[in-house]
Formats: structure tokens, C-alpha cells, sequence
């Protein structure tokens, strides 16, 4: 069961009520999980802060490790669900003229990363994407919209690109599961967000708006 909700700026004020309301729904209490999923960024500075430090305070108070699962991986997980695509790029907007990406081989467990997560400024991408000898692909992120300067030769050799798809928390407990056999588990304090930014860098730009 999930439950989801597109809410910017919000997360702080309904993520807790939102659990509360999952677990009751479901007759469970946090001491009954095995462990607490949680999706550790790249993305919004904010965003994969609040993620991380309710992941924690919830595995704190009920003595269960984390599995923290990669943004870019949880939203091409939720291509291979939807859509069955199985070769995957992940563009999110990093703000501050810079993109985060991350190629992905889908596979019955979940997607697999091809290489690693990247960021890089937006016409970057082909040569670095290039490198991975890509036959057929797909695209996903809010990296992939207009305003975004990606090289147009690489949007058009994408066979579909899917702008408006978000981070899902079904597709975060899917690649959770399999990482949790795997052993990929972390103690309430030794997760941290994934920024890929220093935090020093988000105060230089006059231009930035947290989303």
C-alpha cells in the first residue's frame, strides 16, 4: 500500500501524519517492520533533508536500520513498472545551471546502475552519455524539460522521453527489498543525504529558490 501526494513545500507539515495514517491503515506499528526505506537524494537540498532526518528519527525510536535507495534509481524504477522500458536515463534539475543524472538497466530484482551518478552542467551530458554506448533509451526527470539546455541532438534520439514522473514511494520499497537481502543497510546514524553539492554552494547564488 502506498500513499502519495504531490505537496511542494509542504513535506515537514503531512509527512509524519501521512505514516501515522499508512500504519494504522494497515494494523502495523513501526517495531513490526524489518527496516525503513528511504530515498537519501540527489534532489532538492530540503527535500532529501527532511527524507533523511525523519528515516532516522523514526529508526531511532524503533531500533530498525535504513535502506537509503538512490532519486535517479527510484524514478527509473518507476519507468520499468509503468512502462517496461528497460534502458533508463534520470535528469533532475540541480538549480544553479547544473543537472544530476544517472543511466540505469532495468532487471526483474530492479534497476541496476550503469556507471555512476553525475552532476554536471546540462551540455555535459551527451559526451559523457555518449561513453555509454546506449543503443535504445529512454529519458525521465524534470532534467528533460525545455528550459533545460540539454544538446537537442541527444532529446532527439531519446525513444520516448517522460517529463512529469516523480519519485514514487512504492518504487523506493521495491528497490529497497532487494537491496535489504542484499545486506545494503545502514544504522540511524550513518545515513546521510546524497547532495552532491557542497551545502556552502547553495548560499553563493543569489538566484536560488529552494523548491
Amino acid at each position: 500500500m502506498e500513499k502519495y501526494e504531490v505537496m511542494p513545500r509542504l513535506h515537514a507539515q503531512k509527512l509524519l501524519p501521512m505514516i501515522a495514517s499508512l500504519l494504522s491503515e494497515e494494523g502495523c506499528q513501526l517495531n513490526h517492520l524489518d527496516a525503513i526505506a528511504f530515498s537519501r537524494g540527489p534532489g532538492s537540498f530540503t527535500g532529501i533533508r527532511i527524507a533523511t532526518s525523519v528515516a532516522q528519527g523514526l529508526a531511532f525510536g524503533a531500533d530498525l536500520p535504513l535502506v537509503p535507495i538512490s532519486t535517479l534509481a527510484t524514478l527509473a524504477q518507476a519507468i520499468y513498472r509503468q512502462y517496461q522500458d528497460t534502458q533508463i536515463i534520470s535528469v533532475l534539475d540541480a538549480r544553479m545551471k547544473e543537472i544530476y543524472w544517472g543511466c540505469f538497466h532495468a532487471e526483474e530484482s530492479g534497476v541496476e546502475p550503469v556507471g555512476e551518478e553525475h552532476m554536471t552542467q546540462p551540455e555535459e551530458l551527451y559526451s559523457e552519455f555518449e561513453s555509454e554506448s546506449r543503443t535504445e533509451w529512454v529519458g525521465v526527470g524534470d532534467g528533460w524539460a525545455e528550459e533545460i539546455p540539454l544538446p537537442d541532438s541527444l532529446k532527439q534520439e531519446a525513444a520516448r522521453i517522460y517529463h512529469s514522473c516523480y519519485p514514487h514511494a512504492l518504487d523506493v520499497a521495491r528497490l529497497a527489498l532487494r537491496d535489504f537481502d542484499r545486506g545494503l543497510i545502514v544504522s540511524p546514524e550513518q545515513a546521510q543525504p546524497v547532495y552532491m553539492r557542497e551545502k556552502s554552494a547553495w548560499r553563493k547564488s543569489p538566484k536560488f529558490t529552494q523548491r
